[in-house]
């Protein structure tokens, strides 16, 4: 009897023991701490005017569902790139508009993100992930781009966070995404800081061979531009494209929600999808070799002595910036012969954000130089969150503070008196000499407060067509022809700047305000404004010339494919 009760004691008590298992299994499961949420990244590295910042913008536009913050690196003391992705992303302070999910940008100015992830960029970081535990306003983001400086190398960055400890932890890096100029790339790399654009390559995952329309589909230089990527960044991804535009799941480990078991028809896709995230991450990143070891040339990728402000010490032999604000508007006619004659040899970048003194309505440009002095200037799209009306930066070797400030601040004056009593004349001498050539429509109208002259190709009347056949017959845009000119123009390094405008009491047929194009027929630097024949002369020949061997291109690509018959067969 005694081990029948021993026996039913023991089988009570593994029981009990057993129940208590479970239940204290299920209070641990039932009321555990939420874990830590982890905080995918993407890092976007690339020298100087490669198309980072492009990149960054697309990102933000076609986020869709993603909930993505920002932090974007300027070398220069005024951060143009972080108020152009500001802008990309339709909102402030992660507040989301048009119906998308919230976006934040965060500025880190004036150096290394490498200095400023110890301070800005990691207690960024640190608050996103703890933005849900404490509640805050910021909201939850589920990812987090970092676009560094064209002069950091990402090699400290890359290293903190792939840390298993400290306070990146709970930061997962997703890929590191290197944006490189072709035609740069095609020459073996830049001319300065080649210790930097190698060094950018060999932390990527993902290689962007960006601007390749720049070669002008010359494959030998193509191959060539690819065979040096493959070779600096081994075991990286490469992808050719035009303006930085790829998939998102090329730059970020996310996937596009799959159509639904059942769902059937042409409505599944029609719109925007949205993306779900990597739950593990990886994707994105190669595989690490002995080979592929990243060497990390110390905390700071760039000397404290080649980081200057607009404050500079005097001259150097090192990357230096300046930095010129103001809300004077600059006059275009100066501007372009600075952007094209007067800038500086030791110019690497320049951008920035400006209005000009000849538009009524003050619209805002987007202005970058970069590679072989190729332009882009553009009107700028969405809010202009800067207060001021222009600001500029420029980056270089050694620049001259000085040269370069007085020069900008001259931009801001009006022209010479003796300049503008020879606008008439040259501007009626040009504009004769333009109408002869009949692919292009030409504003005659002499408009003596300004040196602007206006124009835009059509090419209808040189191929027998009106402007009315083009477009509503055979769906013609001109406004497209002309933007794709203005790019052909200033991005062909030929040192010429035409500036667009739009004019709202003349509509396409698709309801658009007319998008026309300005040349300048002077530029108020000239010495002498007596012989107007010869200045019109000079300026057709050194600036309409350009334009029209760029133009037979673009009509190429426009027009081409239409019959000039019209009889119907």
């Amino acid at each position: 009897d005694d081990d029948d009760d021993d026996g039913a004691r023991r089988r009570r008590e593994a029981r009990s023991t057993s129940i208590n298992m479970f239940r204290n299994y299920e209070l641990r499961t039932a009321y555990a701490a939420t874990a830590s949420r982890t905080l995918p990244i993407t890092l976007v590295v690339g020298f100087l005017g490669a198309g980072k910042t492009t990149l960054a913008r697309r990102a933000l536009e076609n986020r869709q569902t993603l909930r993505v913050a920002a932090a974007v690196n300027d070398f220069a003391a005024l951060n143009v790139d972080a108020r152009l992705v500001r802008r990309a992303s339709g909102a402030r302070d992660g507040e989301g508009k048009d119906g998308r999910a919230a976006a934040r940008v965060t500025e880190l100015t004036n150096g290394c993100v490498c200095c400023s992830l110890r301070d800005d960029l990691e207690r960024g970081v640190i608050e996103l992930l703890n933005a849900d535990e404490n509640g805050g306003e910021l909201g939850v983001f589920d990812y987090l781009l970092i676009e560094t400086s064209g002069l950091v190398d990402p090699g400290e960055v890359v290293s903190r966070l792939d840390r298993n400890f400290g306070a990146l932890t709970r930061a997962r890096l997703d890929g590191v995404v290197c944006v490189v100029d072709a035609e740069i790339a095609s020459e073996g790399g830049p001319e300065v800081e080649r210790e930097v654009w190698d060094a950018q390559l060999a932390c990527a995952d993902v290689v962007l061979l960006n601007k390749i329309d720049l070669l002008e589909g010359d494959e030998e230089r193509l191959a060539r531009a690819r065979a040096v990527v493959e070779d600096k960044a081994r075991g990286a991804r490469v992808l050719e494209c035009v303006d930085a535009n790829v998939p998102l799941t090329s730059i970020l480990d996310v996937d596009m929600v799959p159509q639904p078991e059942g769902k059937s028809g042409h409505d599944w896709g029609a719109g925007p999808l949205p993306y779900v995230l990597s739950a593990s991450g990886g994707r994105l990143r190669k595989p690490k070799t002995e080979a592929q070891k990243i060497v990390v040339r110390g905390p700071l990728s760039l000397d404290p002595s080649r980081k200057t402000t607009h404050f500079a010490g005097g001259s150097q032999s090192s990357c230096n910036s300046l930095a010129h604000e103001t809300t004077s508007p600059l006059v275009f006619a100066r501007f372009q012969h600075w952007a094209t004659k007067m800038m500086p040899a030791a110019t690497i970048r320049a951008k920035g954000v400006l209005t000009l003194a000849e538009d009524e309505n003050r619209e805002s440009y987007d202005f970058h130089f970069s590679g072989k002095r190729r332009l882009e200037l553009e009107p700028s799209v969405g809010e202009l969150v800067s207060a001021t009306s222009t600001c500029l930066v420029v980056i270089g070797v050694g620049l001259n503070e000085e040269e370069i400030m007085r020069d900008i601040r001259a931009l801001e004056q009006p022209l010479p008196l003796s300049c503008v009593a020879a606008i008439p004349s040259v501007k009626r001498a040009m504009t004769r000499a333009m109408a002869k050539d009949l692919r292009f429509e030409i504003d005659d109208s002499v408009d003596e407060d300004n040196a602007l002259i206006l124009f835009r190709l059509t090419g209808a009347a040189s191929n027998g067509f009106t402007v009315a056949e083009l477009e509503e017959s055979h769906g013609v845009d001109f406004n497209a022809m002309n933007l794709d000119l203005l790019r052909a123009v200033n991005s062909s390094g030929d040192g010429l700047c035409l500036a667009p405008t739009t004019v709202p009491h003349k509509l396409t047929k698709f309801g658009a305000p007319q998008l026309w194009l300005r040349l300048a027929a002077v530029h108020g630097f000239e010495d002498s404004y007596d012989d107007v024949d010869a200045l019109a002369q000079a300026r057709l020949e050194d600036a309409w010339s350009l334009v029209r061997v760029r133009a037979t291109n673009v009509l190429e690509r426009a027009i081409s494919h239409i019959p000039k018959c019209k009889c119907g067969f």
